[in-house]
């Protein structure tokens, strides 16, 4: 296996190529054994102030009522993670699609100082690039409890207008994608819509 330095993972992500080691997930995650899954937590009003709480990092504040009757897309990230980038991408191609019909998608940093992988500059220029036009939060450990404990990452969940899980996504080990089908959640959506 090849051995891969901190070091090596800064220059080579600085000359804009993504090589990520393998890397195992927080001390507080045990990994995780499924794959997308159709059943999740419930956005409840606990919930919904709980995201609500998180700090902005960027794009739009999220109102008080932003995940009240509207599906909402909410996918955990790290600027380090390759299928998070092109999950976000699928994202934002969604949103822009879709603005003004009934669909909030939400972004949370989570695992973002996971192994010395990045750092507050390696992200902000993460979200310069990316420049997602919906709200990126900063999460915790305790944004992770709350929704049954977020052991890898991207971690997607679309919840209809209603608050129930309809879309759960999980990159996992050995996985047959790393990030959301296009075609399948573009689909969910639709049909929350």
């Amino acid at each position: 296996m090849m051995r891969v330095n901190k070091f090596t993972v800064g220059a080579v992500l600085a000359m804009g190529i993504v090589l990520l080691p393998a890397v195992s997930p927080p001390p507080f995650a045990k990994p995780l054994q499924g794959r997308q899954r159709t059943t999740g937590p419930e956005l409840t009003p606990s919930l919904r102030s709980q995201i609500l709480g998180l700090p902005r990092l960027w794009g739009p504040p999220l109102g008080k009522d932003a995940l009240e009757g509207r599906v909402v897309a909410l996918t955990f990230f790290a600027s380090w993670c390759g299928p998070c980038r092109v999950e976000l991408a699928l994202l934002q191609e969604i949103n822009s699609a879709l603005v003004g019909r009934g669909l909030q998608i939400v972004a949370i940093n989570l695992f973002e100082e996971f192994d010395g992988l990045s750092n507050e500059k390696r992200l902000a220029a993460f979200l310069r690039i990316t420049n997602p036009d919906f709200p990126v939060l900063k999460g915790n450990e305790a944004v992770s409890a709350a929704f049954g404990g977020i052991r890898r990452i991207p971690t997607l969940i679309v919840f209809d207008r209603s608050g129930r899980s309809s879309y759960h996504f999980v990159n996992d080990v050995g996985g047959k994608r790393s990030s959301a089908d296009p075609v399948e959640l573009r689909a969910v959506i639709a049909r929350l819509l």
